[in-house]
This record gives structure tokens, sequence and C-alpha cells, in this order.
């Protein structure tokens, strides 16, 4: 599996997924399905990166020592490796969220007529400080909510 999925992730994870924003909305539409796969598609990369770190962390002597002991392949990956391999699963998880909350407040702030993004883009054109601040500070609480509920 490694050898399949490294070169693909090498070559687009450096990749900015803002910059493909455009060609999303000209696939998409300028509906949320083109903000969700922007989302995905940034999130996703952090969290790969992390659980393949953490999988390749794992102790070879562990999964030799429960593969001569008889254990299944499916259990050695469910009890042995998952296991071993969470924190760096969690912690991709958390710089995905963090990602993806930028990232939708950039493609609301680029091409919505709705959202915190469009709020603050429209405040600022008008020139009303005071509502330019409330959508920077209910994505702060957001990002904070967000980052409680993964971490407790």
């Amino acid at each position: 599996v490694g050898a399949v999925v490294r070169p693909i992730v090498r070559v687009l994870a450096p990749v900015p997924k803002v910059a493909l924003y455009p060609a999303l909305l000209l696939l998409l539409g300028f509906d949320h399905a083109s903000k969700i796969a922007l989302v995905t598609a940034d999130a996703v990369f952090p969290i790969l990166l992390s659980t393949f770190y953490g999988a390749s962390l794992v102790e070879q002597k562990l999964i030799w020592s429960a593969l001569a002991a008889g254990t299944p392949s499916r259990q050695i990956l469910y009890k042995g490796v998952l296991p071993e391999a969470m924190p760096s699963i969690l912690t991709g998880c958390r710089n995905g969220c963090v990602i993806s909350c930028i990232v939708v407040f950039l493609a609301e702030m680029i091409s919505s007529t709705d959202g915190l993004g469009y709020l603050l883009v429209r405040s600022a054109r008008s020139f009303q400080t005071v509502d330019m601040f409330v959508p920077l500070i209910s994505i702060s609480l957001l990002g904070l909510t967000l980052n409680g509920l993964l971490y407790g």
C-alpha cells in the first residue's frame, strides 16, 4: 500500500488546494458542492499523512509477536497497529479540522452569497468595521468549539 500511496501523496500534498477552487467552481458550480469538495481535498491530506506516519512508527516487533502468536492479520490491524497509530491519527484530524475552518472561510469569501466569509467581505467593502469583527470572532469560537469537541 505504501508503494502506491506514497508517490501520489508526495505529488498532491504540497499543492495548495485553494488554487484548485476555480476549477471546482467550473465543475461543480457555485453551490455548496464545490466548497465541500475543496474542504475535503484540503482536510484529507493532513489526516492521511499523519495516519501513514503513525502506522509506520509501529514497532515491527509488535507485529511479529502478534503473528507468531497466531493472531489474524485483521486483528493485528485493529488491536495492534491502530491503537499505536491513534495519537498521530488524532493529530492529523486536529490539523484537518483547523484547515477545514480556514478553507470554508476562504471559499465563502471568494464565491459565496452567504456565510461568515461573505459577511466579512461585505462588511469590509462597505467600511463597517464593527460588523467586520463579528464573523472573525464567530469563526474563532467555532474553531475553539471544534477543537474542544475533538480533544475534550
